[in-house]
């Protein structure tokens, strides 16, 4: 029997084996498959990536909209069964919420009638009463004035209750975005708006969880207008610190607050950098070097003489005796100093 390899050795002419390095013959190639217009490259990222862009695709407006509807949603399954009293037949039975329905009522009748919300004499008639320091809430009441006219003062009631978890949720993700990503900033709404705290306000309390609204909405105008400093975002913070004493004077305090918390340490830091600034540049200017005075050249000399050595020789030159004064250009020689001759 003949070996394997003796065979192949016996195949192989001499003088015809590759030497190492030598390149053989080429090999044939496997057909690529056809990459033209009809075939789609597979995406590496996979739905992940389909995602991503279909909420990139909506734009700011759709995310923000997206967003808020989730957030009213999640609001309404928070407060459950608040929203099930949208039809005025049913209120939480608590005095606080009475007066509430008739600030509402009141606030709409003042709107339609021209007349000032602050007062009434409907208690303690016929003196009246002020209404400045009381749960009002002028601005909310003349938000839902159409409401209150055509369905009454306790739908209006309501559906400010259903709404208004929904809306803190939203308006602290706008205050986190400034500082998380757009997952951390949603948890953040979320866990502010939905909590526990503020629920209970909503139900009893409306015009706290009203008020409440105002201090994500101070911070994010405070954040924004140091990052930014100018008219726009100053008048946007004025805004909403006057809009937040329309709807309760305590969380207007607390808004003051935090705006001051949040300016003065900016404010002065930037009175310090301009003052150190000044005082850098006067100090600049006053130990800089001065320019040498040059002085003139002595007559065939060529080197610099003083006016006491021109005198000593029995004359001085007018336009050198005096630097400041303006050159005479009419007299061409060196008049003698008065008591030299």
């Amino acid at each position: 029997m003949v070996d394997r390899s003796e065979r192949v050795g016996a195949a192989e002419a001499p003088g015809t084996a590759e030497a190492p390095g030598t390149p053989g013959p080429p090999r044939p190639t496997e057909p690529q498959q056809s990459t033209g217009p009809h075939t789609a490259a597979p995406d590496p990222a996979g739905p992940q990536a389909g995602r991503r862009s279909w909420w990139r695709a909506l734009g700011p407006a759709g995310q923000h909209l997206i967003l808020l509807a989730a957030y009213l949603a999640a609001g309404v399954v928070a407060t459950w069964p608040l929203a099930t009293y949208v039809t005025g037949r049913h209120l939480p039975a608590v005095r606080d919420v009475a007066g509430y329905v008739w600030d509402l009522w009141w606030t709409a009748h003042q709107v339609v009638h021209l007349g000032n919300p602050w007062f009434t004499d409907h208690m303690a008639a016929p003196v009246g009463i002020q209404l400045g320091y009381t749960t009002t809430m002028p601005l909310v009441g003349l938000i839902m004035t159409p409401v209150t006219l055509a369905f009454g003062p306790a739908v209006s009631f309501s559906v400010v209750a259903i709404l208004l978890p929904g809306l803190l949720c939203y308006v602290m993700y706008r205050a986190a975005r400034l500082w998380l990503r757009t997952p951390g900033a949603i948890a953040a709404g979320a866990l502010f708006g939905l909590s526990s705290m503020l629920a209970w306000q909503d139900w009893y309390h409306l015009n706290i969880a009203a008020g409440t609204l105002f201090l994500p909405m101070t911070l994010e105008a405070v954040i924004r207008l140091r990052r930014r400093p100018g008219l726009r975002q100053g008048v946007i913070l004025g805004l909403v610190l006057g809009a937040s004493v329309l709807v309760n004077q305590e969380s207007a305090v607390l808004a003051v607050l935090m705006a001051a918390a949040g300016l003065l340490p900016w404010l002065v830091s930037h009175l310090t950098v301009a003052r150190s600034t000044r005082t850098g540049g006067r100090c600049a200017s006053t130990t800089a070097p001065r320019p040498a005075r040059r002085r003139p050249p002595s007559r065939g000399t060529g080197r610099p003489t003083s006016r006491l050595s021109t005198a000593r020789r029995g004359g001085s030159c007018a336009h050198w005796s005096r630097r400041r004064r303006p050159r005479c250009r009419s007299a061409r020689r060196c008049l003698p100093l008065p008591g030299t001759r």
